[in-house]
C-alpha cells in the first residue's frame, strides 16, 4: 500500500491512522510525522471532484496549521490540485515511486502551492 511504502522509507517512522467524527466524516489514512499530519482520501474514480476531498477539507479546517495539504489518491492519471489545499494523484503513481518525508510534493512533479 502506498502509504506503508511512504512511511518504511522516512528515517523517523510516521505513524498512521484514519480520522472519523461522531457525525460519520472520515479521512482514510492520517500520516503523522514530525509533527505534521498528512490527511489521505482514496476514492475509486478516475476524475476525482472536488466534492470528493470534502472530508480531508473538514479535517484541515478542523486541524489548522498542523496538517500538509490533504492528498487524494484515485485511478486515473491527472495529478491536480482540486483545491488550493487538496492535490489528487493517481495511486498507482505514488504506490510506483520512493517517497521521502521532506518532498511527497515534488515526488508527484507537482510544485507545492504556497499561502502568502
Amino acid at each position: 500500500m502506498a502509504t506503508r511504502a511512504w512511511r518504511d522509507v522516512c528515517i523517523d517512522r510516521a505513524k498512521l491512522g484514519y480520522w472519523r467524527t461522531s457525525i460519520g466524516e472520515e479521512v482514510d489514512f492520517v500520516m503523522e510525522a514530525g509533527g505534521k499530519l498528512l490527511p489521505i482520501e482514496v476514492k475509486p474514480t478516475a476524475r476525482p471532484r472536488v466534492g470528493d476531498a470534502a472530508h480531508l477539507r473538514t479535517f484541515r479546517a478542523e486541524y489548522g496549521k498542523k496538517p500538509h495539504s490533504g492528498l487524494l489518491l484515485h485511478t486515473g492519471n491527472a495529478i491536480e490540485w482540486l483545491a488550493p489545499d487538496v492535490l489528487a494523484a493517481p495511486w498507482w503513481r505514488v504506490l510506483s515511486m520512493a517517497i521521502k518525508k521532506s518532498d511527497l510534493y515534488s515526488s508527484l512533479g507537482v510544485v507545492r502551492r504556497v499561502a502568502l
